[in-house]
């Protein structure tokens, strides 16, 4: 079984990253960006750029994806799949 890991923070991504290095986490885990929830990541496409650049940087073997809250699903998941992430975790 492959975890899902939750981001709501670019330290999370660091905070997976000493799990994985703990092996308290496999180290192919399965990321989702979690956008547009107040005090969070906002629902911009500049931001999942960013936090996808520090995914493929520290967690390389990691499949992900991403989720808008609310009004911001539809265009957040268009996003996605304009960068080719992935829907469900790949074996």
């Amino acid at each position: 079984m492959r975890p899902e890991i939750e981001l709501f923070d670019l330290s999370h991504i660091h905070g997976a990253s000493r799990l994985i290095d703990a092996g308290v986490v496999n180290e192919r885990p399965h990321v989702q960006v979690v956008m547009g929830i107040k005090n969070a990541l906002p629902a911009q496409e500049p931001v999942l750029d960013l936090m996808l650049s520090e995914i493929r940087r520290m967690l390389p073997n990691a499949t992900w994806t991403a989720a808008g809250i609310g009004a911001t699903q539809s265009v957040v998941m268009e996003w996605v799949l304009a960068r080719d992430g992935d829907a469900f975790a790949r074996g």
